[in-house]
């Protein structure tokens, strides 16, 4: 919406993309592949919650990732195989509450859509799996395609080198195709990953600093 553009200084975006075709985290890949016989499962279900935070999770983020267990271990294992391993940023002390906020819950739609980007590539709106259902959706066969050139404001691009769930080739398609960017950074850490950029404990030092330093100028 040009409205939007107009009345944005400046987007600042962590680990940012519209699309993501190359994306190398092994849980994600799976359920791309296998996405629509989840929708049809989840649908016949009548499942619409996408990993829900539930009382199981809180308990195994108080029972088993309390800094003081030998199997926090696991915890940090399954955390780095979503997003990327990165032994140093994560602090284990607050590893409980982070896995207890972990996953938080979506829509099984927004999964869906997510897992169309990784499967065709492209900025677009949902597919919703029929051309009946489209255009009772989208008045067309076929969804939209999203206009790259529509974002016109002041774009800054931070990415992470061992991010898994948007690599930087993925960035890079979004910084190529966006016509305003006037920051495109690589987190100075190599093995920093897309969870570091909310909790990674070199975060405000690497990241929040520069971003508030750059912000100032807009």
């Amino acid at each position: 919406h040009k409205g939007i553009a107009d009345s944005t200084r400046i987007m600042v975006g962590y680990g940012p993309h519209t699309v993501v075709p190359h994306l190398s985290s092994p849980l994600f890949k799976i359920l791309a592949k296998y996405i629509n016989d989840i929708e049809w499962l989840f649908d016949k279900l009548g499942v619409y919650d996408f990993a829900p935070n539930s009382a199981i999770m809180d308990w195994l983020a108080a029972k088993a990732c309390d800094d003081d267990m030998a199997s926090q271990s696991l915890c940090k294992s399954l955390m780095f195989l979503l997003c990327g391993y990165n032994k140093h940023e994560i602090n284990s002390t607050t590893l409980p509450y982070i896995m207890g906020h972990t996953p938080a819950g979506t829509s099984t739609w927004n999964m869906i859509h997510y897992a169309q980007s990784v499967n065709h590539g492209r900025w677009m709106g949902l597919d919703f799996g029929s051309e009946a259902a489209n255009l009772r959706h989208w008045n067309s066969a076929t969804p939209p395609v999203y206009n790259y050139s529509a974002v016109s404001s002041p774009v800054a691009l931070y990415w992470a080198p061992n991010d898994w769930l948007v690599v930087p080739e993925d960035v890079k398609t979004l910084r190529d195709n966006l016509p305003n960017v006037v920051q495109y950074s690589r987190v100075n850490e190599s093995a920093f990953t897309h969870l570091d950029f909310i909790w990674g404990v070199h975060s405000p030092d690497l990241l929040y600093k520069p971003t508030l330093d750059l912000m100032k100028n807009y």
